[in-house]
Parts: structure tokens; C-alpha cells; sequence
């Protein structure tokens, strides 16, 4: 919806997002847990983590992070 400007006010706004990295995992308790000790990270342990994992965040035009 997001993506293709029929959302609501707020997002319509919103530039669009790209997806750069996801994980697949064995429960949602696993996926939930992970997902919690990414966001306490900071931009800096984000963005280190992610070019470990071997995405390039040069390529767009400002690096996002997201869930995974």
C-alpha cells in the first residue's frame, strides 16, 4: 500500500522503501527476539552488521535500515 501511494495522509508523504536484507527464521518468539536486539543497536552497529552480512548500503541514496 505504502508503495504505491493509496495509504493513508501520513504515509502518502512518506518517501518509498526499499527492502535490503531479511531473515528467515523457525518461530515468531525467535523473529520477535532478534528483531528487539537489532533496534537496541545503534545506526553505527546497524550499518556494521548489515556490511557483514554483505549488503552494500552505497547504493541507495541514503542508507535505511529495516527489520529483519
Amino acid at each position: 500500500m505504502r508503495n504505491n501511494c493509496k495509504g493513508a495522509k501520513y504515509t502518502r508523504s512518506k518517501r518509498h522503501v526499499i527492502l535490503i536484507y531479511y531473515e528467515s527464521f523457525t518461530s515468531k518468539n525467535e523473529a520477535m527476539s532478534k528483531e528487539y536486539a537489532f533496534k537496541q543497536f545503534s545506526r553505527k552497529q546497524k550499518e556494521q552488521l548489515l556490511y557483514e552480512r554483505g549488503v552494500d548500503l552505497c547504493g541507495s541514496k541514503r542508507a535505511s535500515v529495516m527489520k529483519i
